[in-house]
Protein backbone atom coordinates (compact mmCIF):
# COMPACT_ATOMS: atom_id res chain seq x y z
CA UNK A 1 0.00 0.00 0.00
CA UNK A 2 1.33 3.50 -1.13
CA UNK A 3 1.28 5.93 1.95
CA UNK A 4 -0.45 9.14 0.53
CA UNK A 5 1.65 12.13 0.35
CA UNK A 6 1.31 14.32 3.92
CA UNK A 7 -0.10 17.92 2.20
CA UNK A 8 2.58 19.27 5.46
CA UNK A 9 5.89 17.76 4.03
CA UNK A 10 4.84 19.20 0.99
CA UNK A 11 4.65 22.63 2.19
CA UNK A 12 7.35 22.58 4.10
CA UNK A 13 9.28 21.02 0.93
CA UNK A 14 7.82 23.79 -0.83
CA UNK A 15 8.99 26.36 2.00
CA UNK A 16 12.53 24.81 1.78
CA UNK A 17 12.98 24.79 -1.90
CA UNK A 18 11.82 28.96 -1.74
CA UNK A 19 14.27 29.57 0.89
CA UNK A 20 17.32 27.62 -0.56
CA UNK A 21 16.55 29.23 -4.03
CA UNK A 22 16.19 33.17 -2.74
CA UNK A 23 19.17 33.71 -1.68
CA UNK A 24 21.36 31.99 -4.73
CA UNK A 25 19.03 33.99 -6.90
CA UNK A 26 19.36 37.44 -4.93
CA UNK A 27 23.83 36.97 -4.99
CA UNK A 28 24.04 37.09 -8.62
CA UNK A 29 22.17 41.02 -8.56
CA UNK A 30 24.96 41.53 -5.76
CA UNK A 31 28.07 40.00 -7.25
CA UNK A 32 26.86 42.56 -10.28
CA UNK A 33 26.60 45.53 -8.18
CA UNK A 34 30.07 44.58 -6.44
CA UNK A 35 32.19 44.56 -9.23
CA UNK A 36 30.24 47.41 -11.22
CA UNK A 37 31.55 49.34 -7.59
CA UNK A 38 34.96 47.83 -7.71
CA UNK A 39 35.43 48.73 -11.86
CA UNK A 40 34.26 52.66 -10.77
CA UNK A 41 36.40 52.65 -7.87
CA UNK A 42 39.46 51.74 -10.42
CA UNK A 43 38.27 53.87 -12.89
CA UNK A 44 38.46 57.24 -10.90
CA UNK A 45 41.89 55.93 -9.42
CA UNK A 46 43.26 55.79 -12.80
CA UNK A 47 42.07 59.25 -13.53
CA UNK A 48 43.15 60.78 -10.58
CA UNK A 49 46.85 59.07 -11.12
CA UNK A 50 46.73 60.47 -14.47
CA UNK A 51 45.75 63.99 -13.26
CA UNK A 52 48.32 63.94 -10.49
CA UNK A 53 51.13 62.66 -12.70
CA UNK A 54 50.55 64.97 -15.43
CA UNK A 55 49.38 68.18 -13.47
CA UNK A 56 52.12 68.19 -10.52
CA UNK A 57 50.04 65.98 -7.74
CA UNK A 58 48.79 68.31 -5.05
CA UNK A 59 50.00 71.53 -7.11
CA UNK A 60 47.45 70.74 -9.73
CA UNK A 61 44.08 71.36 -7.04
CA UNK A 62 45.81 74.91 -5.77
CA UNK A 63 43.66 77.48 -6.97
CA UNK A 64 45.08 80.71 -8.62
CA UNK A 65 46.97 82.70 -6.00
CA UNK A 66 45.11 85.95 -5.09
CA UNK A 67 46.57 89.89 -4.39
CA UNK A 68 45.11 92.96 -3.00
CA UNK A 69 44.52 95.37 -5.35
CA UNK A 70 45.79 98.60 -5.36
CA UNK A 71 42.14 100.25 -5.67
CA UNK A 72 42.19 98.44 -2.58
CA UNK A 73 45.17 98.90 -1.03
CA UNK A 74 46.72 101.99 -2.05
CA UNK A 75 50.08 102.96 -1.76
CA UNK A 76 51.05 106.41 -2.62
CA UNK A 77 54.95 105.72 -1.91
CA UNK A 78 54.79 103.97 -5.69
CA UNK A 79 55.08 106.99 -8.01
CA UNK A 80 54.01 106.49 -12.00
CA UNK A 81 52.04 105.92 -14.47
CA UNK A 82 51.07 102.55 -16.39
CA UNK A 83 49.46 102.65 -20.02
CA UNK A 84 48.39 99.06 -21.35
CA UNK A 85 46.48 97.00 -23.56
CA UNK A 86 43.19 96.63 -22.10
CA UNK A 87 41.46 93.57 -23.07
CA UNK A 88 37.81 93.17 -24.56
CA UNK A 89 36.08 91.82 -21.69
CA UNK A 90 37.31 94.74 -19.33
CA UNK A 91 36.33 97.74 -22.06
CA UNK A 92 32.43 99.32 -22.15
CA UNK A 93 30.43 97.34 -24.51
CA UNK A 94 33.54 94.85 -25.11
CA UNK A 95 35.40 97.51 -27.53
CA UNK A 96 38.47 95.99 -29.15
CA UNK A 97 41.83 98.21 -29.39
CA UNK A 98 41.40 99.80 -26.19
CA UNK A 99 44.71 101.50 -24.11
CA UNK A 100 44.24 103.04 -20.65
CA UNK A 101 46.20 103.91 -18.54
CA UNK A 102 46.44 103.94 -14.12
CA UNK A 103 48.18 105.50 -11.53
CA UNK A 104 50.35 102.72 -9.93
CA UNK A 105 49.87 104.03 -6.54
CA UNK A 106 46.11 103.73 -6.60
CA UNK A 107 43.20 105.04 -8.59
CA UNK A 108 40.71 104.80 -11.59
CA UNK A 109 41.57 103.57 -14.49
CA UNK A 110 42.23 106.21 -17.13
CA UNK A 111 40.52 105.37 -20.79
CA UNK A 112 42.64 106.71 -23.84
CA UNK A 113 41.30 105.31 -27.17
CA UNK A 114 39.71 102.38 -28.86
CA UNK A 115 40.88 101.65 -31.93
CA UNK A 116 37.89 99.68 -32.33
CA UNK A 117 38.86 98.07 -35.69
CA UNK A 118 38.15 95.04 -37.23
CA UNK A 119 41.28 92.44 -36.18
CA UNK A 120 42.43 95.30 -34.12
CA UNK A 121 44.57 93.13 -31.46
CA UNK A 122 46.66 95.50 -29.87
CA UNK A 123 49.28 98.70 -29.45
CA UNK A 124 53.40 98.68 -28.61
CA UNK A 125 53.44 101.42 -26.20
CA UNK A 126 56.09 103.36 -25.96
CA UNK A 127 56.53 106.97 -23.24
CA UNK A 128 58.18 109.68 -25.17
CA UNK A 129 61.08 111.86 -23.69
CA UNK A 130 57.92 114.77 -23.66
CA UNK A 131 55.63 112.94 -21.17
CA UNK A 132 53.43 111.75 -23.92
CA UNK A 133 52.57 108.15 -25.01
CA UNK A 134 52.90 107.05 -28.12
CA UNK A 135 50.70 103.93 -29.78
CA UNK A 136 51.55 101.84 -32.63
CA UNK A 137 49.57 98.99 -34.19
CA UNK A 138 51.40 95.71 -33.15
CA UNK A 139 50.25 93.50 -36.21
CA UNK A 140 49.04 95.78 -39.34
CA UNK A 141 50.51 99.06 -37.93
CA UNK A 142 47.31 100.53 -39.65
CA UNK A 143 47.60 103.59 -37.14
CA UNK A 144 49.97 105.47 -34.87
CA UNK A 145 48.57 107.53 -32.08
CA UNK A 146 50.09 110.03 -29.76
CA UNK A 147 48.11 110.63 -26.73
CA UNK A 148 49.07 113.35 -24.13
CA UNK A 149 47.76 112.35 -21.02
CA UNK A 150 47.68 115.77 -19.55
CA UNK A 151 44.93 116.79 -21.86
CA UNK A 152 43.99 113.86 -22.76
CA UNK A 153 44.36 114.59 -26.42
CA UNK A 154 45.04 111.80 -29.21
CA UNK A 155 46.20 112.67 -32.63
CA UNK A 156 46.25 109.93 -35.16
CA UNK A 157 49.31 109.70 -37.57
CA UNK A 158 49.74 107.11 -40.40
CA UNK A 159 50.91 104.07 -40.12
CA UNK A 160 54.64 103.29 -39.76
CA UNK A 161 56.56 99.94 -39.84
CA UNK A 162 56.39 98.08 -36.90
CA UNK A 163 59.58 97.57 -35.05
CA UNK A 164 60.63 94.30 -34.56
CA UNK A 165 61.41 94.64 -30.94
CA UNK A 166 59.07 95.83 -28.12
CA UNK A 167 60.03 99.30 -27.14
CA UNK A 168 59.85 98.54 -23.76
CA UNK A 169 62.33 97.14 -21.02
CA UNK A 170 61.41 93.95 -19.83
CA UNK A 171 62.97 91.27 -17.54
CA UNK A 172 66.20 90.54 -19.43
CA UNK A 173 67.27 94.45 -19.20
CA UNK A 174 68.71 95.42 -16.02
CA UNK A 175 66.84 97.43 -13.55
CA UNK A 176 68.10 101.60 -13.37
CA UNK A 177 70.78 100.02 -10.37
CA UNK A 178 71.92 97.27 -12.73
CA UNK A 179 69.41 94.59 -11.01
CA UNK A 180 67.66 92.12 -12.39
CA UNK A 181 64.21 89.94 -11.44
CA UNK A 182 63.58 86.63 -12.51
CA UNK A 183 60.56 84.15 -12.34
CA UNK A 184 60.64 80.52 -11.70
CA UNK A 185 58.30 77.63 -10.46
CA UNK A 186 60.01 75.91 -7.48
CA UNK A 187 57.86 72.65 -6.07
CA UNK A 188 55.03 74.15 -6.67
CA UNK A 189 56.03 77.70 -5.52
CA UNK A 190 56.53 80.82 -8.06
CA UNK A 191 59.21 82.51 -6.96
CA UNK A 192 60.32 85.91 -8.11
CA UNK A 193 63.59 87.13 -7.22
CA UNK A 194 65.48 90.39 -7.29
CA UNK A 195 69.22 90.03 -8.42
CA UNK A 196 71.78 92.63 -7.54
CA UNK A 197 75.48 92.44 -7.56
CA UNK A 198 75.64 92.23 -3.89
CA UNK A 199 72.81 89.77 -3.12
CA UNK A 200 69.59 88.38 -3.98
CA UNK A 201 66.39 88.30 -2.05
CA UNK A 202 62.85 86.95 -2.79
CA UNK A 203 60.13 89.53 -3.90
CA UNK A 204 57.23 86.60 -4.24
CA UNK A 205 56.92 83.42 -2.78
CA UNK A 206 53.71 81.89 -3.38
CA UNK A 207 52.23 78.68 -3.94
CA UNK A 208 50.51 78.24 -7.56
CA UNK A 209 48.51 75.84 -9.63
CA UNK A 210 51.18 74.19 -12.75
CA UNK A 211 49.62 76.34 -15.57
CA UNK A 212 50.48 79.51 -13.45
CA UNK A 213 53.11 81.84 -14.38
CA UNK A 214 54.43 85.47 -15.15
CA UNK A 215 55.09 86.18 -18.56
CA UNK A 216 56.79 89.54 -18.37
CA UNK A 217 58.00 91.88 -16.12
CA UNK A 218 58.98 95.85 -16.54
CA UNK A 219 60.92 97.80 -14.66
CA UNK A 220 59.54 101.61 -13.09
CA UNK A 221 62.05 104.18 -14.19
CA UNK A 222 63.03 104.56 -9.99
CA UNK A 223 63.59 100.65 -9.68
CA UNK A 224 61.35 101.02 -6.39
CA UNK A 225 58.44 98.73 -8.40
CA UNK A 226 58.04 96.20 -11.26
CA UNK A 227 54.70 95.65 -13.43
CA UNK A 228 54.42 92.03 -14.24
CA UNK A 229 51.97 90.29 -16.94
CA UNK A 230 50.61 86.63 -15.32
CA UNK A 231 48.82 83.82 -17.13
CA UNK A 232 45.57 85.04 -15.26
CA UNK A 233 45.56 88.34 -18.07
CA UNK A 234 46.23 90.47 -14.38
CA UNK A 235 49.12 93.17 -13.94
CA UNK A 236 50.43 92.84 -11.03
CA UNK A 237 52.45 95.26 -8.84
CA UNK A 238 55.38 94.15 -7.08
CA UNK A 239 57.37 96.40 -4.95
CA UNK A 240 60.97 95.89 -4.80
CA UNK A 241 61.55 97.46 -1.11
CA UNK A 242 63.17 95.64 2.09
CA UNK A 243 59.35 94.35 2.56
CA UNK A 244 57.90 93.65 -1.18
CA UNK A 245 54.08 93.64 -1.49
CA UNK A 246 52.46 92.48 -4.83
CA UNK A 247 48.98 93.79 -5.59
CA UNK A 248 46.68 93.46 -8.45
CA UNK A 249 46.95 97.13 -10.75
CA UNK A 250 44.56 95.71 -13.35
CA UNK A 251 42.77 92.21 -14.52
CA UNK A 252 42.92 92.21 -18.05
CA UNK A 253 45.29 94.02 -19.38
CA UNK A 254 48.84 93.24 -21.26
CA UNK A 255 52.25 95.07 -23.04
CA UNK A 256 52.36 97.86 -20.32
CA UNK A 257 54.65 101.10 -20.89
CA UNK A 258 55.80 102.78 -17.36
CA UNK A 259 56.93 106.17 -16.69
CA UNK A 260 57.76 108.08 -13.76
CA UNK A 261 55.23 110.74 -14.26
CA UNK A 262 51.88 110.55 -12.36
CA UNK A 263 48.43 112.03 -14.27
CA UNK A 264 45.25 112.65 -12.28
CA UNK A 265 42.04 110.91 -13.57
CA UNK A 266 40.62 114.39 -14.45
CA UNK A 267 41.51 116.56 -17.37
CA UNK A 268 43.11 120.20 -16.10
Amino acid sequence: MVASPNPRDAGSSRRRGATAGGPRGAAAPRRVRRVVIVLAVVAIALVLHAAFTRGGGLNALRPTPTFASVESTPDPSLRGTVAYNALAMGTPQGKVGCVDAISVGGGPVISLFCADQPKAMGAQLKWLADGRLEATDQYAARWRKIVDLATRDVTTLPGVSVPTTLARDTVTVPGPGGERVTSAVRAGSLVVTLITPTQSRSLLDVKVPPEYSINDMVWSPDGRWIVAEDSAARLLVISTNRRPTTRTLVIGGWGPAVTARVFTDRRP
